[in-house]
């Protein structure tokens, strides 16, 4: 809460957006958060009767979907990268979250130092998905369009992949972490 307030009050003080932007940021941020909570367990219950292949056809249908609306809201290059984003890391998260939830089942409890070495792993692990990959897929982008979206989205997809199921896996295997009882 701490962080949102504070980004708010920047924004203005920086002359980026007005006290009514920030004010409906907050609102729409809170709301969202309250949805999700409430929500959570109708998905989670949900998810666990869909297969494998039909969470990566929500996943491809929701990607299209959106980066669809990114096409048709911000056809200049910047503004598409910066909406491919977020849509790639959820689309790798909804698969991933029904691995995690069939297979894993990772509690967030832990000791502090457990924590720690939890984050520092992951966020390592993050940066080396976002930016070792940029090379690699450096070598199929042409800079066209379509290929700077294409090679972010595998990037941030792989980052959504490795939050939601790659490092709770990890951290069990490794004993940074336990799992939750079914």
């Amino acid at each position: 809460f701490l962080y949102m307030f504070l980004m708010g009050i920047s924004r203005m003080l920086h002359g980026v957006h007005f006290p009514q932007d920030v004010v409906l940021g907050w609102l729409l941020g809170i709301a969202l958060v309250i949805l999700f909570i409430w929500a959570e367990k109708k998905v989670l219950s949900k998810l666990v009767t869909i297969t494998f292949a039909q969470s990566l056809g929500i996943s491809i249908l929701v990607s299209v979907v959106l980066i669809g609306i990114g096409f048709i809201a911000a056809p200049d290059l910047k503004g598409i990268e910066n909406m491919v984003t977020p849509i790639a890391v959820l689309a790798g998260a909804i698969p991933a979250l029904y691995l995690e939830v069939r297979y894993i089942n990772f509690s967030t409890s832990g000791s502090i130092g457990q924590k720690v070495l939890r984050y520092l792993l992951g966020i390592i692990t993050v940066l080396l998905i976002k930016e070792g990959m940029k090379p690699v897929l450096g070598l199929f982008n042409d800079g066209n369009i379509i290929m700077v979206v294409l090679t972010r989205y595998v990037r941030y997809f792989l980052v959504g992949i490795w939050v939601v199921v790659g490092a709770p896996w990890l951290f069990v295997k490794c004993r940074l972490a336990g799992v939750e009882n079914k």
